[in-house]
C-alpha cells in the first residue's frame, strides 16, 4: 500500500429504537463541517431505525464517496422487538442494567442460547434489511462488564451456558463458590477477597485461580464463535462489517478476543477512551476491576497505569503506547480504527483540545492506518473537531508508510 493519509470513521448516536432523536437536516449541518476538513472513510450512525433519515444520509454522501454504516447493538438493546434470555449470575439472577443516556439501557443477553442468534438475525431482517447502507457496525459484542457490578462480570450462568462449560471441563459447581465467596468479601468491604493477575501478555491474562482463568477463556470462545456467525451473514449480503470492542486490556474480561475479532471482520474500534467516566471509558472500567482483581505478577508498569488510572480519573499514555505497540504486532493490525473520545459530557467525558491532539499524535506515531471520532459527534464541540484537523495539519496530514500491509 502506498503512503496516504490517515483515515476517519465519525460516529453518530440517532436515538434509540424509540425514538429519532435528531434530524437528518442536524445531522448534515454537523456532517459539512466534518466533510469540509477532515478526511472521512465512514459514517456510522444509529440505531434508530427510521428509514427515511438513512435515505436521506444515503443520498448525501454517496457523491462523496462515503460508505454509510449502521451502528447496530447485538447483545443489548435489541430487546425492544422481542424477548431475550438474558444473561444470569451465577445464582440465577440477571444482571442490573446500567443506563447511561436516554434509549441506552445496557441490557445484555447470553450469546451462547440458539434462540438469541436466531432473534438477531429475525430482527435485522425484519428491521434493517431494507435500509440503503454499505455495512453494519456492531456494538455490545460482549457480556456485561465491570460497570454493572462484580456478579456481572462473572456471568453467564444460564442453562446453555452451564451445560457449555461443563463440555469445556469447567467444574462449575467450584467456579460457583469461588464467585460466592469474591462476592461476600466485596459486601464486607474490609477484607475484600481479590483474585491476583499473574500478567497481561498477548491481550489475555494469566490468573492465580485457573479456574477463573477456563472461564474468561470460555467467554471468549463464545463472544467470537457468535460475532464470528453474525459476520458472516452479514458479508453474506455484501456488507463490511465492524465491530466495537473495549480497550484489550479490557476486553478478555468482556469475551473480546480482539485478535479473533479482526480476523472475522473487516474493522475494530478499540475503545481507547482514556477520559471517560462511564461504561466502557478506561478509568471507569479499570476501577471497577480493582476492586475484583489485584495484579500480583511484576509487570510494573501494567500496576502504575492502573493506580493512576484509579487516582486522576484518566488512563496514563505510556500504557496506551504499550497497547499500540502490540496490536501492531496482529496480522490484521491495518484494519485498526481506533476509537477515542472528541465528544464532551461535563462530568462524564470532559474532552478538550488538548487531549485530543496529544492523543492525535500517539496515534499518529504508532501508525494508525485510521481513526474513529467517538462516540457521538452530535456532542463533539467545534473546537475539538478543529483539534483534530489540526495536529493532522500538524502531523503533515497523518501520512505514514503502509509498505508492511
Amino acid at each position: 500500500m502506498n503512503q496516504g493519509k490517515m483515515e476517519i470513521n465519525v460516529q453518530i448516536f440517532s436515538g434509540g429504537f424509540d425514538r429519532q432523536q435528531v434530524s437528518f437536516t442536524e445531522v448534515k449541518a454537523k456532517l459539512d463541517w466534518i466533510l469540509a476538513h477532515l478526511k472521512v472513510r465512514r459514517v456510522i450512525v444509529g440505531w434508530s431505525n427510521e428509514k427515511l433519515f438513512y435515505q436521506q444520509l444515503r443520498e448525501y454522501l454517496r457523491d462523496k464517496g462515503i460508505s454509510l454504516v449502521l451502528w447496530l447493538p447485538v447483545f443489548s438493546e435489541l430487546a425492544y422487538f422481542k424477548p431475550f434470555q438474558p444473561v444470569l449470575d451465577y445464582l440465577g439472577r440477571e444482571v442490573a442494567n446500567k443506563e447511561l443516556q436516554e434509549g441506552e439501557s445496557f441490557e445484555f443477553y447470553c450469546p451462547v442460547n440458539k434462540g438469541n442468534r436466531q432473534n438477531i438475525v429475525d430482527i435485522y431482517e425484519q428491521e434493517f434489511s431494507q435500509l440503503p447502507i454499505d455495512g453494519v457496525f456492531l456494538d455490545k459484542i460482549r457480556y456485561p462488564s465491570f460497570s454493572n457490578g462484580i456478579n456481572a462480570v462473572f456471568s453467564c450462568f444460564c442453562e446453555d451456558c452451564c451445560r457449555k462449560m461443563v463440555e469445556q471441563g469447567i467444574n462449575v459447581t467450584a467456579l460457583k463458590e469461588t464467585i460466592a465467596a469474591m462476592e461476600l468479601s466485596a459486601e464486607i468491604g474490609k477484607a475484600r477477597y481479590t483474585e491476583g493477575l499473574n500478567y497481561y501478555d498477548g491481550f489475555k491474562y494469566a490468573m492465580e485461580n485457573p479456574l477463573l482463568e477456563m472461564f474468561f477463556d470460555f467467554k471468549n470462545l463464545s463472544i467470537t464463535e457468535a460475532v464470528g456467525c453474525l459476520c458472516t451473514y452479514l458479508k453474506d449480503k455484501g456488507l463490511e462489517v465492524g465491530v466495537d470492542t473495549f480497550a484489550p486490556h479490557l476486553g478478555w474480561f468482556v469475551g473480546q478476543d480482539i485478535s479473533k475479532l479482526l480476523s472475522c471482520s473487516d474493522f475494530v474500534k478499540p475503545m481507547f477512551y482514556r477520559r471517560t467516566l462511564a461504561p466502557a471509558g478506561m478509568p471507569y472500567e479499570t476501577e471497577g476491576m480493582a476492586g475484583i482483581f489485584h495484579f500480583a505478577g511484576s509487570d510494573s508498569l501494567y500496576a502504575q497505569a492502573m493506580a493512576e488510572a484509579a487516582r486522576e480519573k484518566a488512563f496514563p499514555e505510556n500504557f496506551l503506547v504499550r497497547e499500540l505497540q502490540a496490536l501492531q504486532q496482529l496480522p490484521d493490525f491495518h484494519k485498526i480504527f481506533v476509537g477515542f473520545e472528541v465528544n464532551r459530557k461535563k462530568g462524564i467525558a470532559d474532552v478538550f483540545p488538548d487531549y485530543i491532539a496529544e492523543s492525535v499524535a500517539i496515534f499518529s506515531r504508532n501508525r494508525l492506518r485510521g481513526i474513529s471520532l467517538s462516540w457521538d459527534m452530535m456532542d463533539a464541540p467545534t473546537e475539538n473537531l478543529k483539534a483534530v484537523e489540526a495536529q493532522l495539519l500538524n502531523l503533515g496530514g497523518g501520512d505514514m508508510n503502509w509498505s508492511r500491509f
